[in-house]
């Protein structure tokens, strides 16, 4: 993968990741996973906001029977984040425009992350059953970030809206705040005639 100026490019041989001056081909920094048993599946450039200019490298590590996890370093190496994204293995991974980094997994699950200006990254969608029958072999976002769509090694695809993965967390915050409201509301309505009830008795 190449960053979007250009100027560097970026590879991945089992526990190390290379980043490159693309127009040199000289090695400006590596990047090692700390645990033994670890290995580099794959690695991208995020895309780059006018909130935040640096471009974070962002990295898919597996671990044997722990599972995958993602980390965002910056363009001198610095690692800023590390975020276990699933028990399985991650097979596949995706960036939209918007930073969204889709990853999904050996037994057919989906997880999207969102990553924030800092290279923080959070959960924002994960299927509650597998997508697919067998493991995700690749992801990608349709132009501009309107639509994930997934394949698998089960011969199947699926595509679905990016924006329904983007709004879900606040779709859910709702749903607690009504009921949260609706409890209240019953209660009162329970306590109010009790109360009203137990003042008129002598």
């Amino acid at each position: 993968d190449t960053s979007e100026s250009g100027k560097l490019a970026v590879s991945t041989s089992k526990s190390t990741c290379f980043v490159w001056d693309a127009s040199s081909g000289k090695s400006v920094f590596e990047i090692k996973t700390k645990a033994k048993k670890a290995h580099i599946r794959s690695v991208a450039f995020a895309k780059s906001v006018k909130q935040a200019p640096v471009g974070y490298v962002v990295t898919v590590e597996n671990e044997n029977k722990v599972g995958g996890f993602v980390s965002t370093w910056d363009e001198l190496g610095v690692k800023k984040f590390f975020f276990k994204v699933m028990k399985e293995q991650i097979t596949a991974m995706a960036i939209s425009e918007s930073n969204l980094v889709a990853c999904g997994g050996s037994e057919g699950n989906v997880s999207v992350l969102r990553m924030d200006t800092s290279g923080q990254l959070s959960h924002c969608y994960r299927t509650r059953s597998p997508f697919h029958i067998l493991a995700v072999t690749s992801l990608s976002f349709t132009t501009p970030s309107r639509n994930l769509v997934s394949v698998s090694a089960d011969s199947t695809m699926k595509c679905y809206a990016a924006q329904t993965v983007e709004s879900e967390p606040a779709f859910s915050l709702v749903v607690l705040l009504l009921m949260l409201l609706l409890l209240i509301s019953f209660a009162l309505g329970i306590y109010i005639p009790y109360a009203e009830h137990a003042s008129q008795s002598p």
